[in-house]
């Protein structure tokens, strides 16, 4: 009998077929990588005593009644065949699938572009009427400022209108998490449970609380305590005000060297021993992501083009130093105009495009993480980090049963299933995890888990 094929379904087809009968294996590459461990091990000892044939970089050509030709290193080879098993990957037959009625999910169509379009431009003039609107809105209907209205609550809520409503997203979907079962899990896992509340806690409290105090103690200036370089340029500003201008400003001396603390110093270490674990538990753009994106999760772009694109990360850091650069540099070497100008359409782009369209805007079509893959600085600022000091990482026992769920609710689009098969642990050296622990919780086996299996 020949079995084609090189993954986990041939490896066991060869195995139990090999009990009666004589079995010949042919692997179109050089080598058995993508079964897991076990198998590979029962498929060389049965190689070594004899019990298989196993035939690496070998193609079939054609199959006879009583044999088989195959192509091999050494050339056409013809055995004698009775039965040929082909377990070999393909591509499911959605074109077919669809002419017949059967629905798929997640496709595009006319009427996904449609609402794709319409709800981006939702979200443009959201973020638009963050910035311009509200003050316009008031000013032409002859309305008062936010300070001047008279009650407080509705002065509240028209100066933080949009502080209040990201945080309402991020409390009442963590709670909504935090409350129930969600379909695809048998259980809140303790992991879950906690990342939800630590999400709640530091948008609630941090990015949000903390800018409500009098501008004396914190001001605006409070969301810097966890926003760090070079998510944020403002460091660079303040570094250009007390540096360049002198300015010896106390304030400005304390946020200067504070963020420089949390970029140079407190990042890596945090790196080293969590990975980018603040993506999925303390960062703002996170929280509204592992709550409010829940439901999306598993739109995220799978394979392996998707993991090229996010390149281009490295991409946006770039330009994120370069800018650095060019703000510090203002009023001194560099003309000012200059500088404007290119900050002025450089915060465009990010404020309108990044922030708008790649953001929540997607959600609903390429899951919540596009802007953690793809654009955000801090992210490949981590991944360089990780790359070279962090020893976080997931790794598994021999149990995986190839169901595919971590794969399928991966955010960040990594092949979960294939590291879990070959037995390799992953870590930020080699993928863009964010620790969300989503697989290590939906694994209905108990592969994954954080650091080193015991024993």
């Amino acid at each position: 009998m020949l079995v084609v094929g090189a993954g986990d379904q041939a490896a066991e087809s060869v195995i139990a077929l090999s009990e009666n009968n004589r079995v010949t294996m042919a692997v179109r590459g050089p080598e058995l990588s993508r079964p897991r461990t076990r198998n590979i091990s029962i498929l060389k000892s049965k190689q070594v005593r004899g019990e298989i044939v196993i035939l690496y970089d070998t193609t079939v050509t054609s199959i006879n009644e009583n044999s088989v030709t195959l192509k091999t290193p050494d050339g056409l080879r013809e055995i004698p065949n009775d039965r040929t098993i082909i377990n070999a990957g393909s591509r499911a037959p959605y074109d077919f699938l669809g002419k017949v009625g059967v629905k798929i999910a997640d496709t595009w169509n006319s009427r996904r572009y449609i609402f794709f379009a319409i709800f981006i431009a939702f979200i443009i003039s959201m973020y638009l009427f963050k910035s311009f609107g509200m003050k316009a809105l008031l000013g032409h209907y002859g309305l008062k400022s936010a300070a001047e209205i008279s009650n407080p609550v509705l002065s509240f809520l028209a100066a933080k209108w949009y502080g209040v409503l990201y945080t309402l997203l991020v409390g009442g979907f963590g709670l909504w998490i935090l409350n129930g079962k969600r379909k695809r899990h048998y259980r809140l896992h303790d992991y879950i449970r906690w990342k939800t509340i630590s999400c709640i806690f530091f948008q609630t409290v941090f990015l949000f609380g903390l800018t409500l105090m009098p501008v004396k103690y914190l001001g605006a200036k409070a969301a810097t305590l966890i926003t760090v370089w070079p998510l944020t340029l403002a460091p660079a500003s303040w570094a250009n005000s007390f540096f360049v201008m002198g300015n010896s400003n106390p304030e400005l001396v304390f946020y200067t060297f504070f963020t420089v603390f949390l970029a140079f110093i407190a990042m890596p270490v945090f790196v080293y021993f969590h990975g980018k674990r603040c993506c999925s538990w303390i960062c703002g753009c996170g929280a509204l992501a592992e709550t409010f994106g829940e439901p999306f999760r598993r739109l995220a772009p799978k394979g392996y083009i998707s993991r090229r694109r996010e390149r281009i990360i490295y991409v946006v850091l770039t330009a994120s130093v370069l800018m650095t650069g060019m703000i510090v540099l203002k009023n001194t070497a560099v003309s000012a105009p200059a500088v404007n100008s290119v900050q002025y359409w450089y915060n465009i782009i990010v404020y309108l495009i990044f922030s708008g369209i790649i953001g929540v805007g997607m959600y609903p079509f390429f899951g919540a993480r596009i802007w953690c893959r793809y654009l955000c600085p801090l992210a490949a600022y981590m991944n360089l980090l990780g790359a070279v000091l962090s020893k976080y990482k997931i790794s598994s026992n021999d149990r995986c049963i190839d169901c595919g769920q971590c794969n399928r609710y991966c955010e960040m689009g990594i092949d979960i299933k294939g590291f879990a098969l070959r037995q390799e642990s992953f870590s930020v050296k080699n993928t863009p995890c964010i620790a969300c622990g989503e697989c290590i919780a939906l694994c209905p086996m108990d592969v994954l888990t954080f650091g080193d299996r015991p024993g």
